[in-house]
């Protein structure tokens, strides 16, 4: 009975564990060569390691052992072993409890790796924030300095024009008098020539020996007024021949100014979708344009 006793002692001790995952055998299979017995999983993944085909070396004595049609499962199955293992006592109870385990572990891993995917989105998520934010300091930033390239510029435009308002107005007043001028000296030249055909028509000799001298003075006088009114117009004409390129390159300022607001800048921002296919970048892809560009294009 004793002996009986060290026998079922010495069979749970030595026997009925697997040398390879020290746990109870599970389906014990035994190599022909040495006759050693391990689980038939473990057998499984040495067989995947070795990577020998038909072959096996035994984990415990390092033997070669032959396996039937290259497989672990044609191996024998050591039933006496396999016996003593289901007889173990609370072993129904281990393996109950065994199964909840691995299945609370399966259940940690799936909570451990969506614990990683999240972390990782939410890594995403902040870094387009902050992208985000940047751009929205860009975009402000920007406007603000568009907004001082308008007021410098129309202060610039405005005083160009009030100029050129001023030198217009005075202009058209010179024009006026200049007309006033021309009008008067044409009006008593007419009344001259009417004169002067007058008298040829007359034909009296005494009256035009008489007259002479005064009416060549008269012409004198009125040929040089005739010519400093039409170089005084000429040099008016010249003044508004100024203004008008003046007018000209201060439209053309104005456009360059007016034309790079109106390019309207661009944002591509990213949009979210699919988490597994946002990108993990953080650098923004808008464009607006450059300070220098808007300086080069004011000057």
């Amino acid at each position: 009975m004793a002996e009986s006793k060290l026998l079922s002692i010495s069979l749970q001790e030595d026997e009925l564990c697997c040398p390879v995952c020290f746990d109870e055998l599970e389906e014990p299979k035994a190599l022909p060569q040495c006759l050693h017995n391990f689980c038939k999983k473990c057998l499984e993944s040495i067989k995947r390691a070795g990577n020998r085909n038909q072959l096996i070396e035994c984990p415990t004595c390092r033997v070669n052992s032959v396996l039937p049609e290259g497989s672990v499962d044609r191996l024998p199955t050591n039933h006496f072993l396999k016996s003593l293992v289901e007889r173990i006592p609370g072993r129904k109870e281990k393996l109950e409890l065994k199964k909840i385990v691995q299945e609370c572990e399966s259940n940690f891993v799936f909570c451990k790796a969506k614990l990683q995917e999240k972390t990782t989105s939410l890594k995403i998520y902040e870094q387009e924030l902050q992208r985000l934010l940047q751009v929205r300091r860009d975009i402000c930033d920007h406007a603000k300095y568009l907004i001082d390239i308008i007021q410098e510029s129309s202060k610039m435009l405005c005083f160009q024009i009030d100029n050129h308002i001023a030198e217009t107005s005075s202009l058209i007043a010179k024009h006026e008098q200049c007309n006033g001028n021309l009008i008067d000296i044409a009006s008593k030249a007419s009344d001259f020539l009417e004169n002067a055909k007058a008298l040829l028509k007359r034909n009296d000799q005494q009256e035009i020996s008489g007259s002479k001298k005064a009416i060549e003075d008269e012409v004198q006088r009125l040929n040089d007024s005739i010519l400093f009114r039409i170089s005084d117009a000429n040099s008016l004409d010249g003044n508004f021949k100024e203004i008008e390129f003046k007018k000209m390159n201060e439209e053309t300022s104005g456009e360059k100014i007016f034309g790079v607001l109106r390019e309207p800048p661009t944002l591509n921002l990213f949009t979210f979708g699919n988490l597994q296919q946002a990108p993990t970048h953080s650098h923004s892809t808008y464009w607006w344009p450059s300070y220098a560009s808007l300086r080069s294009t004011n000057s």
